[in-house]
């Protein structure tokens, strides 16, 4: 049988982003209508095959996989032979077991059935999953419109203590490979363990894929609030910003064993909104001591998205300028903690082309707002409460999370 395999670098972007309707004008700021990067987005993943939507695209899944927890596999393979699919074993992850389809299928109505507690008698339904695709923030689950900003130069953090001694996995895009000599003042000491920890960015000469340089943004806003913070970077999103429940298992299962906190700027919704059962085994799998901080959302909905939504897992939601809650920041009862969405910093070099329009040139920095980038601000904030008081990341994520919250829906403020 032929495996269909995750699509890991995009081809399609201009014809995608040649779809999209908008315009950006004048230093990269947006125009007449900003929508444009999220309709790229759209547009990239309606064409892609290896992305189905499910009906109402109310979550994104891999075709012809399901998910099963391993004691359950026998009785859903024998259920799904009775019903007449052909199925086939495939490598597992996360601790769970993947079933391959011979051929397409209705994915989210075979979960449905083999969900459903009448065709069990006398014992409970299996648990099953589709392979869920996960997304950075911003994305096509909704995002605050804009793409990144060009923004001019800016000096480095002063040096200080705020976050020596701790490591931060951050399970994204990757890093530039010219960052540390790009931009010595904010990632310099970053030494570079292997390819497979590489950002690509772009997807043709210089231009950038939709989220080059996401994973990039978001150690800066850490470096920039925990200068001596070290990072260690994995590879869980394209640099279009397109993942899956395997990619970010397999990133999460990379890092070190001695990372005090994980940043992790993307999420997917999910089937009814059961929890992942790979991301929350993969969680369950690091070390006790180390503090998972997951983003939650941009589509302005009190809808979890997995993994901040897992018990264990610190929720960030994102504030707007002036200390409101920001209107795209997803919320609910779920969400731990919120702090500032809006952020300059380092960047990348390159360009992205919206329609009909100039290009926006990237000289090294940028301006971006999201929930992604809520996180490793608070990151940065539990990481100088380490290294200034002698306290566990433990005892640092639960200080903030202690904190005032007058937002409903939004957790304690972090600042």
């Amino acid at each position: 049988m032929t495996v269909q395999q995750p699509i890991t670098r995009r081809t399609l972007l201009t014809a995608a982003a040649a779809t999209a309707v908008g315009a950006f004008a004048g230093a990269g700021r947006a125009a007449a209508d900003p929508l444009w990067y999220q309709q790229a987005f759209a547009a990239l993943v309606a064409a892609d095959p290896a992305i189905r939507a499910a009906s109402g695209s109310v979550f994104w899944y891999r075709p012809r996989q399901l998910l099963v927890a391993p004691p359950d596999l026998a009785r859903v393979e024998a259920r799904l032979i009775a019903l007449g699919h052909s199925v086939a074993p495939g490598a597992g992850f996360g601790g769970v077991s993947r079933l391959w389809f011979a051929a397409d299928v209705d994915i989210e109505a075979i979960v449905e059935d083999l969900r459903d507690p009448g065709n069990w008698p006398a014992q409970l339904p299996p648990k099953v999953q589709p392979h869920h695709v996960a997304f950075g923030y911003p994305n096509v689950m909704g995002n605050p419109a804009d793409a990144p900003a060009a923004a001019p130069a800016m000096r480095p953090p002063p040096a200080g203590q705020a976050g020596a001694g701790v490591l931060v996995g951050v399970c994204d895009t990757g890093m530039w490979a010219l960052a540390a000599r790009t931009h010595p003042g904010w990632f310099g000491g970053w030494q570079r363990p292997s390819p497979d920890c590489i950002d690509p960015l772009y997807t043709e000469g210089r231009q950038l894929a939709l989220q080059g340089g996401h994973g990039t943004f978001v150690t800066g806003v850490l470096r920039g609030i925990a200068p001596s913070a070290q990072f260690e970077a994995a590879v869980a999103l394209s640099p279009d910003g397109i993942g899956d429940e395997e990619s970010v298992c397999r990133a999460l299962r990379s890092l070190d064993r001695s990372v005090a906190f994980v940043n992790l700027s993307l999420g997917c919704y999910t089937q009814r909104d059961v929890p992942s059962m790979p991301l929350g085994n993969a969680v369950a799998a690091l070390s006790p001591d180390t503090v998972v901080v997951a983003a939650a959302g941009n589509a302005g909905s009190t809808r979890p998205t997995w993994p901040a939504a897992l018990g264990g897992v610190t929720a960030v939601a994102a504030l707007a300028p002036g200390g409101r809650p920001a209107d795209y920041s997803n919320r609910g009862p779920w969400v731990d903690v919120c702090a500032p969405g809006d952020a300059t910093g380092p960047f990348v070099t390159g360009f992205l082309r919206p329609p009909e329009d100039d290009a926006i040139v990237f000289d090294g920095f940028a301006s971006w707002q999201g929930t992604s980038f809520a996180v490793p601000y608070v990151i940065g904030r539990m990481a100088g409460l380490v290294s200034g008081s002698g306290s566990t990341p433990k005892a640092a994520d639960a200080a903030l999370r202690g904190g005032e919250a007058p937002f409903d829906g939004y957790g304690a403020v972090v600042r």
